[in-house]
């Protein structure tokens, strides 16, 4: 599968499920119930933050042979998914120790978003 393709269908279900986030907050809002419309904003956050993450993997993956650059993005995006969500587990992991009850939500929330991301991601890489 092209590049082009996999980040269409990747950041279609980017946008679809971003837009839905919306939606929640201000429901959520209208509702005042403020700690989820705050726990969903969170998750926005996350959305964004793993569509622009792939900005990386995708102009190294340009740069290989067409029949490998559906690898190459993929071993990049794993990477930086490595790295960023690895910095999320560690923030757990403290907030864990320190029994904070707010950050482990903040933290589990934001990992959630992550891999579920990672799934679609992987999902999109095999069909291809």
């Amino acid at each position: 599968m092209k590049l082009e393709k996999i980040l269409e269908e990747y950041y279609g279900i980017i946008d679809k499920e971003k837009a839905e986030c919306e939606k929640e907050i201000q429901s959520l809002m209208m509702d005042d119930r403020m700690d989820e419309a705050n726990i969903a904003k969170i998750k926005l956050n996350v959305y964004d933050i793993m569509k622009t993450i792939t900005k990386v993997p995708y102009e190294a993956a340009r740069k290989g042979k067409e029949e490998e650059q559906a690898e190459i993005l993929k071993n990049e995006y794993l990477r930086l998914n490595d790295r960023i969500p690895g910095a999320w587990k560690g923030k757990l992991a403290k907030a864990k120790e320190h029994d904070a009850a707010d950050e482990i939500l903040i933290e589990e929330t934001k990992l959630e978003v992550a891999a579920h991301l990672l799934d679609k991601f992987l999902e999109i890489i095999e069909q291809g």
